[in-house]
């Protein structure tokens, strides 16, 4: 499984993208921690979508970047309210 975050038939080894393990002295929280595969995904799938997205955000020019963050601040304010009222 992609997401599976258990240790894999109590083999002791991560299997998944993700680890999880009780913090120390608590049976209630968890610490969770990227796998070696969970960081290559990552490296992969992730960091290189931020950089292309960064990336294209600069070719923009100052004023319209500048327009486009006061509008996706905007969405986020009403988000934050939405969520709110339900």
């Amino acid at each position: 499984m992609l997401l599976q975050a258990d240790r894999e038939h109590g083999s002791g080894k991560p299997s998944g993208l993700i680890c999880r393990s009780y913090k120390e002295g608590s049976h209630k929280q968890k610490n969770v921690k990227l796998t070696q595969q969970g960081e290559a995904f990552c490296d992969l799938h992730i960091r290189t979508l931020m950089q292309a997205e960064s990336n294209a955000l600069m070719r923009l020019p100052a004023q319209q970047r500048e327009v486009f963050f006061r509008g996706l601040e905007q969405l986020l304010i009403g988000l934050e309210q939405e969520l709110a009222e339900n």
